[in-house]
């Protein structure tokens, strides 16, 4: 895990992407059944242990990071939040590209990292020049 923890200095992003079909499906049964609960807690160590067996893919990403933020774990849920960017982009899924990039963007901002914010910013806005115009990401930037 790496991020600045309010330091202000360099942010390093853990770059690992993998495929559905690698990771433990009881992990993810137990990561799904606590956020059906609310369980923020409990979906974050499931998260993490199937994570740190194989890897999530990225459709998991962003609610592993929405349990990490909600804990307060704010580090975490950016380092996730750039990975399921990265694994949405390298997908062709630009709608959860952008969803992710809306996310860092906000905790970037909430945080005082303003240029951080400003470079997500742009790339996000780089992805929905591809987007048509009544698609309802293109709000995120807006």
């Amino acid at each position: 895990m790496s991020g600045d923890g309010g330091t202000g200095a360099a942010v390093s992003y853990d770059r690992r992407v993998t495929t559905p079909s690698t990771v433990p499906d009881a992990q993810l049964a137990l990561a799904r059944d606590a956020v059906r609960r609310c369980a923020w807690d409990e979906a974050l160590a499931a998260y993490a242990q199937a994570d740190a067996a194989t890897g999530l893919p990225g459709t998991e990403l962003r609610t592993y990071a929405t349990a990490a933020y909600l804990l307060g774990n704010v580090d975490t849920a950016v380092d996730v939040l750039v990975r399921g960017f990265e694994a949405a982009r390298t997908a062709d899924d630009t709608t959860e590209a952008l969803r992710c990039g809306f996310w860092i963007i906000f905790v970037s901002l909430s945080r005082g990292h303003v240029a951080q914010a400003g470079g997500w910013t742009a790339r996000c806005g780089r992805l929905v020049e591809h987007l048509d115009d009544d698609r309802p990401e293109r709000a995120y930037l807006q």
